[in-house]
């Protein structure tokens, strides 16, 4: 089942002019074509299009009218309208909406009432997410959550639909409140009942300075508020729920911890700043004389591209390189690829994805394949520390590397998703953000949920 009046298996040409979309973005789209085509049931390319073809188009928009995605089954056009490429981005997440709704045109605007945004979640969810199966959900009961205790305004719509949709008990798929500007401090905690019991503290950071270390308690009011708003995989709820329990809103806030027998506590003060580049990655070698990485984001602003070069472009066969990816929770997908295809030695198969077509289906697995770096590889041998914070981007640079010869994963289990997710506007300051795909290692096992197993657990890094 396709858009009415598509022609199954005849290709779809992106027909946008060079203006909307930037070469990363491009080469974004390019990379995950395929959840378009499991929507369209056709083959999606970006090479110029003949004169007689079904295509999908960029029109620009006045000020004040929201991105819209329409098609045209006369003209076999799919048409995005947007005021700038980041309403284009806008109108891509409206692609699956289109498919399970009765109109010809959708359009990425907020909710009128209460009831519609409700609606709007069921029918999301219901048609658009992939995972219901694999989490062992059932699809019915989680839509008849919408039936009870609906709230009747906006002011009570948010945390409702927050604990909604947590129930999916995915980090990727979440009601977004816009209005909450948070800075999430560098630590990786649990959250329990007494609090958020720390796993590490960085040297160098604020609560390190006043003594802190792992094994101590921080304070949390109403850890069941966190652990009932807040989804996530089993293996990494507890740290998903710590983290945005530990979140910074507005300029600063003050931390109290406990040491772990209760005897001694101490308070630091956390500023809601973006972290240095320094923060973000750190090298240094190792009393064996590895170099070992420490990653805590893909972020570009970190410049690990350049790191990772700087440190090959000396090393040998004989090296080994350390890379500990604990608590990065994810971050640039397509920097995550580049930095995975430096540690490639031929074309491989990292694995596939599936992807949702919009209608309640599933496309079936489409195999991902990545090529060796050109601009600079690393020879040697390459150990990858990960646990349960491990996620979402970090994952995807992951999944190919896990299995090769030279390369050894150690720790625990990841947290299991990295699911493509879109946004959907619902109300006033929020939105819907949701998983469309499920992601495969290269001997079929879902990452999603499940997580990538080490091989082993760590000794010491």
């Amino acid at each position: 089942m396709t858009l009415n009046g598509l022609a199954v298996d005849a290709p779809v040409y992106l027909d946008f002019a060079h203006d909307w979309l930037d070469p990363d973005t491009r080469s974004l789209l390019v990379q995950e074509r395929h959840e378009f085509e499991a929507v369209l049931g056709a083959p999606v390319v970006f090479t110029e299009p003949p004169i007689a073809c079904t295509r999908w188009v960029a029109e620009r928009t006045s000020r004040g009218e929201a991105p819209s995605l329409a098609w045209d089954p006369d003209g076999a056009t799919l048409r995005s309208r947007a005021r700038d490429p980041d309403g284009l981005m806008a109108t891509f997440s409206l692609l699956q909406t289109l498919a399970h709704t009765s109109g010809a045109c959708v359009y990425a605007s907020t909710a009128q009432t209460v009831d519609q945004a409700v609606e709007r979640i069921r029918s999301e969810c219901l048609n658009s997410y992939p995972s219901f199966d694999l989490r062992g959900l059932d699809r019915a009961a989680f839509c008849a959550g919408a039936l009870d205790d609906r709230p009747g305004d906006w002011a009570d719509f948010l945390p409702w639909a927050t604990r909604w949709v947590a129930q999916l008990g995915d980090a990727h798929t979440a009601v977004m409140d816009h209005g909450a500007t948070r800075f999430h401090p560098p630590y990786t905690a649990e959250l329990h009942d007494v609090g958020a019991i720390l796993i590490c503290v960085p040297e160098g950071s604020s609560a390190y300075a006043v003594g802190v270390r792992p094994g101590w308690v921080v304070r949390i009011a109403d850890p069941d508020h966190w652990l009932s708003t807040v989804g996530a995989s089993p293996q990494q709820h507890r740290r998903m729920a710590a983290r945005s329990a530990m979140a910074v809103a507005g300029k600063q806030r003050t931390f109290v911890a406990e040491d772990p027998r209760g005897t001694r506590s101490t308070r630091w003060i956390e500023s809601a700043a973006p972290p240095a580049a320094e923060d973000l990655v750190t090298v240094r070698r190792n009393s064996a004389g590895d170099v070992q990485i420490v990653l805590r984001a893909f972020d570009p602003v970190a410049g690990i591209e350049s790191v990772i070069d700087d440190v090959a472009a000396s090393a040998t066969v004989t090296d080994h390189m350390v890379l500990d990816l604990r608590g990065n929770v994810g971050g640039d997908i397509m920097l995550a690829g580049r930095l995975r295809d430096r540690f490639l030695r031929t074309r491989t198969l990292l694995g596939s994805a599936a992807f949702t077509d919009g209608r309640g289906g599933l496309s079936g697995p489409r195999p991902r394949w990545a090529e060796p770096s050109v601009r600079g590889r690393w020879p040697g041998t390459l150990t990858v520390v990960v646990d349960a914070s491990t996620y979402s981007a970090a994952e995807d640079f992951l999944v190919g590397l896990k299995g090769l010869d030279h390369v050894t994963v150690v720790g625990e289990r990841t947290g299991g998703g990295s699911g493509r997710p879109r946004t959907i506007p619902l109300g006033p300051h929020c939105s819907l953000r949701i998983s469309t795909a499920i992601t495969y290692d290269r001997s079929g096992h879902p990452v999603e949920f499940h997580g990538i197993q080490p091989d082993r657990r760590p000794t010491r890094v």
